[in-house]
């Protein structure tokens, strides 16, 4: 009973913060991506603690309540199309233990998702989106600084594995 108790604390105090990151993604002029990132680090802790079955439960119950919170609705396409679920598939794809391909599924993933948020802006939402390289080089662009994000959010992760897992 403490454990279950425990565990529906972290996650309300984790969604509460993850919740807080979205709204200050969503209307700060400056650093979006940070917070987008920072919001997408406390499903793993979920994970973490207790399980990738919770993993998904946190992603929804973020996801829905961002939606009603959130006036902003197209702001908040980043967080529910990848950085929300980026946890939980790092997860499955990790448990390969073959880096090239983890590198290659988590990069196919990545470039997969911004598909769909380019479709969705340029052609649901009718948002116009000039970009000054090819779309395959802003693509490729993305894939860097996605790899580096990626290297970050592992070193977050195993930070947290140390220093706060009972």
């Amino acid at each position: 009973m403490k454990r279950k108790s425990k565990m529906v604390a972290l996650g309300g105090i984790l969604a509460a913060i993850c919740l807080i990151c979205l709204y200050l993604a969503v209307y700060l002029p400056a650093n979006r991506l940070f917070f987008y990132s920072l919001a997408s680090i406390f499903v793993s802790f979920i994970i973490l603690e207790s399980g990738t079955k919770y993993g998904w439960s946190f992603y929804i119950a973020t996801s829905a309540l961002s939606m009603f919170i959130i006036p902003n609705k197209i702001s908040l396409l980043p967080y529910l199309v990848f950085f929300g679920i980026y946890g939980i598939i790092k997860c499955y794809i990790e448990s390969i233990n073959l880096m090239p391909l983890e590198l290659i599924l988590k990069g196919l993933f990545f470039l997969s998702c911004e598909g769909i948020l380019y479709i969705l802006y340029s052609q649901v939402f009718i948002i116009n989106i000039s970009l000054k390289l090819p779309l395959y080089g802003v693509f490729g662009i993305f894939l860097a600084v996605f790899f580096i994000y990626d290297y970050i959010y592992t070193k977050i992760v195993a930070f947290y594995k140390v220093r706060f897992m009972s």
